[in-house]
């Protein structure tokens, strides 16, 4: 029987972005634990209920949805605009943070829309970082010296004054102190006793309800009804899909799949984000018969202990934050390349491409059945995208749907998917 395999590694691995994080997710039971809150119309926000010093480090992940032009607050602790330890959308669709009375630097670079990142802000170090790199700012962050009390407790996609609505999709939400150790840790929830939205505090132990006007949106485990759940995907070799997912080079990967057809000599490959052969987040079978898995700039890692043959089942993870890979639980290797980078594109499934993801720029198209797939955040085991193999009912259209981004991805190459007739196997988290 198949089912979704996810990474769980630990927290305390994340050391890149936080030498202290919580443990993996213990929310208690009369909760159900999502994966994100998303605030796309009026003025929902999280109260968390803590109030920071302003030595304390902030981090979130999280994603804006929507354009740019207007001021939309991520996240707010702040006193009639000063004492302020904030961070929100400028108005240019820059990240601007806030410190002490009412200064701010913004970054220099344009958020992407859609996308996810990863901002930690300093109050120790009065220091701000994006995925890992310090993105230059336009004022120079350690001028702001000097002690002060914050004002507010910090509240989440809105202001102190329930204004600035920030339009974003937030996953997790922590605060340490300076000795790093956990003041505060959300994570997305729902009440089961009256189903309210809200985020549960892992270190106060405490639900934080939503408030304001409106409603958040989240995501549901579940395909929803029009699609019928089909056990695997399989592509003939000219098939591939693009998920519309770029990950960041933190993220982990696991699947499960088998190679129907392997071609002496050809690169195949599993899935595959890069550009132009390098920034690459990918997994391979490489043309000597090995796997490969290639993380950062080209200086790809081959797995001497599997040789890899056809109808057999091979459940992979690749750990893009303690930099090792594993093949059926086992088999660990490490990979040549660490560093922090930025991905480069989206990622495929059943094709690799070189920065440009067309048909005509795909490569490495390998005939192989899917059985799962997921991207998980390495430090706190949130899924970020979970693919199912499963049919439109509408027009019997084969694809993946994505469980975590709610959409349904085909076939981008040419012919059609291969999907049992039947459902076999429920392939539920």
């Amino acid at each position: 029987m198949k089912t979704s395999t996810l990474t769980a590694a630990l927290a305390a691995t994340f050391l890149a972005i936080s030498p202290c994080l919580a443990a993996v997710d213990s929310i208690p039971e009369g909760y159900t634990r999502l994966e994100w809150l998303a605030s796309t119309a009026d003025t929902p926000y999280i109260d968390t209920g803590y109030t920071p010093s302003q030595f304390d480090k902030i981090t979130v992940r999280f994603r804006h949805l929507t354009g740019v032009g207007s001021y939309e607050m991520l996240y707010c602790a702040r006193k009639s605009g000063k004492d302020s330890f904030s961070c929100l959308l400028h108005n240019s669709g820059k990240l601007r943070f806030d410190y002490n009375g009412g200064e701010h630097c913004v970054t220099k670079t344009v958020l992407t829309q859609g996308a996810d990142y990863i901002a930690v802000a300093n109050g120790n170090t009065m220091s701000y970082t994006i995925n890992g790199t310090v993105w230059g700012m336009t004022t120079n962050a350690t001028s702001r010296v000097g002690t002060f009390t914050v004002g507010n407790p910090l509240r989440l996609f809105a202001s102190e004054t329930e204004t600035l609505p920030g339009r974003f999709r937030i996953y997790y939400f922590r605060v340490e102190n300076n000795a790093g150790v956990a003041q505060a840790d959300l994570r997305p929830c729902r009440r089961d006793s009256d189903g309210k939205l809200g985020m549960y505090d892992l270190v106060r132990e405490t639900f934080c309800p939503a408030g304001g006007t409106g409603t958040f949106e989240t995501n549901e485990t579940g395909v929803p009804s029009g699609y019928s759940i089909r056990e695997w995907i399989q592509s003939s070799g000219t098939q591939w899909v693009n998920t519309e997912f770029t990950p960041l080079c933190f993220d982990s990967v696991s699947t499960t799949f088998r190679f129907r057809d392997i071609s002496a000599g050809n690169f195949l490959a599993v899935f595959c984000a890069r550009k132009d052969g390098k920034t690459t987040f990918s997994f391979i079978k490489n043309n000597d018969g090995h796997f490969r898995f290639d993380h950062n700039k080209e200086k790809n890692t081959i797995l001497s202990s599997v040789i890899p043959t056809v109808n057999t089942d091979y459940t992979i993870t690749m750990n893009g934050t303690t930099l090792k890979g594993t093949v059926n639980g086992g088999n660990e290797v490490t990979f040549n390349d660490a560093g922090i980078f930025t991905v480069g594109s989206p990622m495929t499934i059943f094709a690799a491409h070189g920065g440009t993801i067309s048909d005509a720029n795909m490569t490495m198209k390998s005939s192989l059945r899917l059985f799962s797939f997921a991207v998980t955040d390495s430090a706190t085991d949130t899924i970020l995208c979970e693919l199912q193999p499963c049919v439109r009912t509408s027009d019997n259209k084969p694809g993946l749907y994505d469980r975590i981004n709610k959409r349904f991805l085909t076939n981008c190459g040419t012919g059609e998917f291969k999907v049992p007739d039947i459902v076999t196997v429920l392939s539920i988290r």
